[in-house]
C-alpha cells in the first residue's frame, strides 16, 4: 500500500512538474517573442534616430548657408547705402558750388550792366557835345 501511494504521489508530482515545465516553456517562448519584437522596434528606432540626425545635420547646414547669405546681403546693402550717402553728399557739394557760381555770375552781370549804363550815358553826353 505504501508503494502504491508513493507511485501515485510520484506520478502526481511528475504531472505537476510536467505542467510547470510546459508553463515555463510557454513563458520562455513568449519572452523570446517579446525580445524579438523589442529588438525589431529598437532597430527601427535606430534607423529613425539616424534619419533624424541626418535631417538635423542638413537643417544646420542650410541654416548656416542661409545665415552666411543673409550676412552677405546685409553687407552689400550697407555698402549700397554708404554709396548712396556719398553720392548724395557729392551732389549737395556740387549744388552748393553751382549756386555760388550762379551768384557770382549774377553779380558779374549786374556790374557789367552798370558799366554798360555808365558807358551809354557817357556816349550820349559826347554825342550831345558834338
Amino acid at each position: 500500500v505504501d508503494l502504491a501511494d508513493t507511485v501515485s504521489t510520484t506520478s502526481d508530482n511528475l504531472t505537476a512538474v510536467q505542467l510547470t515545465v510546459t508553463e515555463l516553456q510557454n513563458q520562455l517562448d513568449q519572452i523570446t517573442k517579446d525580445k524579438a519584437a523589442a529588438d525589431k522596434e529598437s532597430e527601427e528606432l535606430e534607423v529613425q534616430k539616424n534619419d533624424f540626425e541626418k535631417l538635423v545635420g542638413e537643417l544646420r547646414r542650410k541654416l548656416k548657408n542661409d545665415d552666411e547669405e543673409h550676412q552677405m546681403k546685409t553687407s552689400q546693402l550697407q555698402e549700397a547705402i554708404t554709396s548712396v550717402i556719398t553720392d548724395r553728399d557729392n551732389i549737395v557739394r556740387q549744388h552748393t558750388a553751382l549756386k555760388e557760381q550762379y551768384s557770382a555770375l549774377e553779380q558779374n552781370l549786374a556790374s557789367k550792366s552798370d558799366g554798360t549804363e555808365i558807358l551809354s550815358e557817357q556816349n550820349r553826353q559826347l554825342q550831345e557835345r558834338l
